[in-house]
């Protein structure tokens, strides 16, 4: 993939349009979001009705500004259908299709024998039809081979349907007909100086030109992904409504300002009507293109000429490798932060995996023994699930544990009721007490993603402590080896795999390391099978740390006000050196 520049404020604009297509009118939706004073603003979801009359109102109102907009079905081709029907260019394809030689395309074949490189699609109705009858017809050997780069699946999001199959729930082919047939072509056709589609044509800054419309191909199920949606199931009204703070957060980290419908739209869960999935997709796509324009996540631009001419791309999603397989995702790396960042409540969404996840206690008896040694009540920052802070409570000492998220607290109160659970941001909670040792275990001080940040916590942490009390502090002591990354790109990766009585959790996972902001930005993608071994569930997290060392740690914590007391590369007490895995340090107020 190449190179990526986040755009510009002057590059961004000026109307981002967003809409979940589907074949029957009626379940066209589709959102809009405006700049004004340099901020995006957006407006609820409504009804498409006819859109390529909307889209050129749009040019005739505003012919001077950018226009970029988004439309939930597939713009281009398969490179093994392309082969085979001598296609070198979708962009130049389009305008001829259903004229000429091409005058069957649209048309849906409905019965095996009428398959053909010029009349793909099919079937025409349900009933002794088969994806077979669509390969032979084509001429190609597996259901892949009518997958574009970007259907395929990975862990996280399953692959699409072959884009001329016209069954099942996505409905795919049909979406592709009506999109191509009665959207783009008469758009190109009657602006076709003014109007241009992503990739096919260029890099995202290079289209977006004043008095210009750009139209990409977007995937909301794609979206759910970067802007961590979870849904058990878009079509109910409650899921959608848990998924409100997400969006809102989202909103205000990003300077987005939501109309009040808007607000109240996504706080009600797109409404109880049977279709408020359609108006949710259409929002859900229009925060993942903006996603993209405000610099959190590169436009993805294949770099490959046959990918980008012929197959296109989905808006947003990162380039994998050619070889269809678990190989390579390359992520993009945040901005270092300037000022304090906000409260970060990214492990909610795996509050139900991290017991599954962290089954380790091998550092558990480090903080007994540092307990018994020490006198006073103890606190736990960053306590998670109380995976220390409970066989510490167990053990007949005074815990008390912090942690952000209310998620991870529930879990760790139903262990026992000898924690005392404090839920809150420890840069600045106030636990109402003070306390004889202090502990911020595994890699919690990582999660603090800004020099101020670290700093704010350890000077509160300070505060939380009696005199001569002590802090102590272990993250992952990581080699320049790992942190390098690999030749040619971030490589995916099979983390481990937990066995339970229930079934069984993989995670994979690709990383990249900024070393200018010092962060570690990782995309983690989990597979849980259940006892039959069955897939039943995937899902995927985005999460940063600040990587920190030994001498950039000893000096926050002297500038806090501490005493760096003992530094040690092991739960055993070893010494401190460059092949250590961890990095322990204890200080005293």
């Amino acid at each position: 993939m190449p190179k990526y520049e986040p755009l510009t404020p002057a590059q961004r604009p000026t109307i981002v349009v967003h809409s979940d297509w589907s074949r029957d009118p009626a379940k066209r939706w589709m959102a809009m979001a405006i700049l004004e004073n340099d901020r995006y603003k957006l407006h609820p979801p409504e009804p498409v009705g006819d859109l390529t009359a909307f889209l050129q109102g749009v040019r005739r109102a505003a012919p001077a500004v950018t226009v970029l907009a988004g439309f939930d079905f597939p713009i281009g081709l398969p490179i093994r259908y392309a082969e085979r029907a001598g296609v070198e260019s979708f962009l130049t394809l389009l305008p001829e299709l259903g004229r000429g030689e091409w005058s069957r395309f649209y048309d849906v074949a409905e019965s095996r024998d009428q398959i053909s490189l010029r009349r793909p699609f099919y079937p025409q109705r349900p009933g002794g039809t088969a994806m077979s009858h669509l390969l032979d017809g084509l001429g190609v050997g597996t259901a892949s081979d009518l997958l574009r780069r970007c259907d395929e699946g990975y862990p996280g999001r399953s692959a699409a349907a072959p884009i001329f199959w016209t069954m099942g729930a996505k409905q795919v082919g049909k979406a592709a007909i009506s999109g191509w047939r009665n959207l783009l072509s008469p758009i190109l056709e009657s602006s076709a100086s003014t109007v241009a589609l992503w990739p096919f044509e260029g890099t995202l800054p290079y289209l977006l030109r004043p008095g210009h419309m750009v139209v990409a191909e977007t995937y909301p199920a794609e979206f759910y992904r970067h802007l961590n949606i979870e849904l058990g199931s878009k079509r109910s009204q409650d899921d959608r409504r848990t998924n409100a703070p997400v969006l809102l957060r989202w909103a205000e980290d990003n300077a987005v300002n939501l109309t009040d419908q808007m607000r109240s739209t996504i706080q009600d869960g797109f409404g109880d009507a049977p279709d408020g999935e359609d108006p949710f997709d259409a929002t859900i796509g229009l925060f993942g293109m903006l996603n993209v324009l405000l610099g959190n996540r590169p436009p993805g631009e294949p770099a490959d000429p046959a990918t980008r001419d012929i197959e296109g791309w989905m808006f947003g999603q990162i380039e994998i490798s050619e070889s269809r397989a678990r190989e390579q995702i390359q992520v993009p790396i945040r901005k270092e932060p300037q000022t304090a960042s906000p409260v970060n409540h990214e492990y909610d969404p795996l509050a139900d995996l991290y017991d599954l996840e962290y089954v380790h206690d091998y550092d558990v008896p480090f903080w007994l023994s540092l307990a018994e040694r020490e006198d006073g009540p103890i606190v736990e920052w960053g306590a998670g699930t109380g995976r220390i802070a409970v066989p510490l409570a167990e053990a007949g000492h005074d815990v008390t544990a912090v942690e952000v998220s209310e998620r991870m607290a529930e879990r760790g109160r139903k262990k026992g009721e000898g924690v005392r659970w404090v839920v809150g941001d420890m840069r600045d909670t106030k636990a109402g007490r003070r306390f004889g040792v202090a502990v911020c275990a595994f890699n919690s001080f990582l999660c603090l993603l800004a020099l101020e940040d670290a700093l704010a916590f350890l000077r509160n942490a300070r505060e939380h402590l009696v005199p001569g009390g002590l802090l102590g502090i272990e993250v992952s002591a990581f080699s320049p080896e790992e942190l390098a990354g690999e030749p040619g790109g971030p490589a995916l990766r099979h983390d481990f795999t937990r066995e339970s009585p229930e079934g069984r959790l993989d995670r994979f996972s690709v990383s990249r390391y900024d070393p200018a902001s010092q962060l570690l930005s990782m995309q983690l993608f989990y597979e849980w099978y259940g006892a039959p071994g069955e897939l039943e569930c995937k899902r995927a997290h985005n999460l940063d740390i600040r990587v920190t060392n030994r001498d950039e740690l000893g000096l926050m914590l002297r500038l806090a006000g501490f005493e760096v007391e003992a530094v040690y590369g092991g739960f055993g007490g070893e010494p401190f050196t460059s092949g250590s895995d961890h990095l322990i340090v204890l200080a005293r107020k």
